[in-house]
């Protein structure tokens, strides 16, 4: 239950008369709930979550990234008016800051039968990240139809940088051949490395594909916790309790509380999902999508190398003249 930390404190005053709390199992005795419905939320929801909501505890999700800071941020999306996008033929989203896509690719993760092609897009407004839009393929969708909808969402809304994961190279390399002939982007896959595929020159290209794993990942998932927990992210609002709400946005703030760090033999963590039901894969396409405005898609900053010649006498700090006295003088 909502609050609970301030009824706490009420309670802990002895002023008020504690009544017994109606959780969901008593309320299925009662007839107020319905029991198929309870048992789909409990396998829905994490375990912290559904002991707060279900069971009326005073507990608190400690998983990499919080419930509250979830749920501000959603309500603070609520609060600035930010808004889904919707991809439309002809159409062009109206950007208010910088763009960036974070895909993660189908078959890879902890639980195969979990793990879908997942699309989340990053806006930079001021120094807030917002997630105006997000997309989950079906499991088992062919690479080509994954590919057709992200030229088509790439399209729509002209990225400034893009990370995706390298398990689907194969279809990103395809991809960027597409929005170079397309004239989506000035990047011509072909002319970087002599066309190879391969670690080197992925960070050149326009659709950065990228492995999600070691420390990299942990970087990846420390910069997005860091956006929730100092109260720099918002999205649109989402009510997960509703049915009519979009299954993506539902699945994106509830995969966003199921990963949990554990501690490795290296000096980074290693992440896991706290329920496989859920899955991961929203979780994966957003860390992408906030590192690769991090890093401006992996690109590599030219190396600028400036020279000039200083004379012996410039470096003791003489006026220019002395160097002529002294030779006179000689």
């Amino acid at each position: 239950f909502k609050g609970a930390d301030v009824l706490q404190s009420l309670i802990a005053t002895g002023e008020y008369h504690v009544l017994p709390a109606v959780d969901v199992h008593l309320g299925v005795q009662m007839g107020m709930v319905d029991a198929r419905w309870a048992e789909s939320m409990r396998l829905q929801l994490p375990a912290d979550e559904y002991l707060r909501q279900f069971l009326c505890m005073n507990v608190k999700a400690k998983n990499w990234i919080w419930e509250e800071h979830i749920r501000r941020a959603s309500a603070l999306g609520l609060e600035a008016g930010i808004e889904r996008a919707v991809p439309m033929p002809g159409m062009r989203y109206k950007r208010r800051g910088l763009l960036s896509f974070g895909y993660d690719h189908t078959g890879h993760g902890e639980d195969p039968s979990a793990s879908k092609s997942a699309l989340v897009v990053c806006e930079q407004i001021g120094s807030w990240m917002t997630f105006p839009f997000v997309y989950l393929w079906h499991a088992g969708v062919s690479d080509t139809a994954v590919m057709n909808d992200l030229v088509a969402f790439w399209d729509y809304f002209r990225p400034d940088y893009a990370i995706g994961d390298a398990y689907g190279v194969g279809m990103m390399t395809a991809c960027n051949d597409v929005l170079y002939r397309k004239g989506l982007t000035p990047v011509n896959r072909e002319t970087i490395n002599d066309g190879q595929s391969n670690a080197s020159s992925w960070n050149e290209w326009a659709f950065a594909p990228m492995r999600f794993e070691g420390m990299t990942k942990h970087v990846m998932a420390s910069a997005l916790r860091e956006g929730f927990h100092h109260n720099r992210a918002a999205f649109p609002y989402v009510d997960q309790a509703s049915e009519h709400e979009p299954p993506e946005w539902v699945s994106f703030c509830r995969q966003l509380a199921n990963m949990r760090a554990e501690p490795t033999k290296s000096s980074y963590s290693s992440f896991k999902m706290a329920d496989p039901k859920i899955g991961d894969d929203l979780f994966d396409a957003a860390m992408a999508a906030v590192y690769a405005l991090l890093t401006r898609g992996l690109a590599d900053a030219p190396a600028v190398i400036e020279t000039r010649k200083v004379s012996r006498q410039s470096l003791l700090g003489l006026p220019a003249g002395m160097q002529t006295i002294d030779r006179m003088a000689a």
